[in-house]
């Protein structure tokens, strides 16, 4: 058994990290989706823009 699962320690993340977390993830998402031409150039721009 590892020692890391014996740890009952609970972390705290502020909600601006997690803010800026999720909207680092959903970019990487649209970017994706637009790489495998899934989103159009147009609706990449919209969603990112949206995201900022």
């Amino acid at each position: 058994m590892n020692a890391y699962n014996n740890v009952e320690k609970e972390i705290k993340v502020p909600a601006t990290v997690k803010n800026e977390f999720k909207k680092l993830y959903q970019n990487g998402i649209y970017k994706e989706l637009h790489r495998r031409k899934i989103l159009t150039d147009i609706q990449l721009e919209n969603l990112l823009s949206k995201n900022y």
